[in-house]
């Protein structure tokens, strides 16, 4: 396989996966065991303890926020959101559980290129992300990550 054909079958193995996370969005909640945000705060408390100290009044950028479960998390400890995802119909169930956080605003957004998302951020967050990114991508994912974030 030579490098045209290797970025193309990456470029499909993504388009792949987010068709595939658009299409389980209705019953992602219920498939994660999730009936409130409450009981999920309650399961990964020591996963919010390990990091909300380097969020609190933060501005935050959180990558594929998903059907925005860690955005109500992230809502009540930072001082503003700016919750991102590829899948249209992610975002909207994120903004429908989010309809009360007025620090929080969404995007449909490309996490590899981030083109639409404004530089400022000091703090990113990204819950199960990580193991999604192929191996040739993680060099320019976090590139332009930290193009959104200040120094320090």
């Amino acid at each position: 396989m030579n490098d045209r054909e290797g970025l193309i079958s990456i470029r499909r193995l993504v388009e792949e996966m987010n068709r595939y996370y658009d299409a389980r969005v209705i019953w992602h909640d219920t498939y994660m065991g999730y009936k409130s945000n409450e009981e999920m705060e309650l399961l990964l408390c020591p996963v919010i303890e390990a990091f909300e100290a380097a969020i609190a009044d933060k501005n935050v950028l959180e990558i594929a926020c998903g059907t925005g479960n860690w955005t109500q998390v992230l809502a009540k400890r930072a001082h503003s959101v700016v919750a991102t995802d590829i899948s249209a119909a992610a975002i909207e169930m994120a903004q429908r559980k989010n309809q009360s956080n007025r620090n929080v605003i969404f995007h449909v957004s490309d996490a590899y290129s981030l083109d639409d998302i404004e530089p400022g951020f000091n703090a990113a967050f990204a819950a199960d992300w990580w193991s999604h990114i192929p191996k040739s991508k993680i060099s320019p994912f976090v590139s332009n990550l930290h193009a959104r974030l200040i120094t320090g």
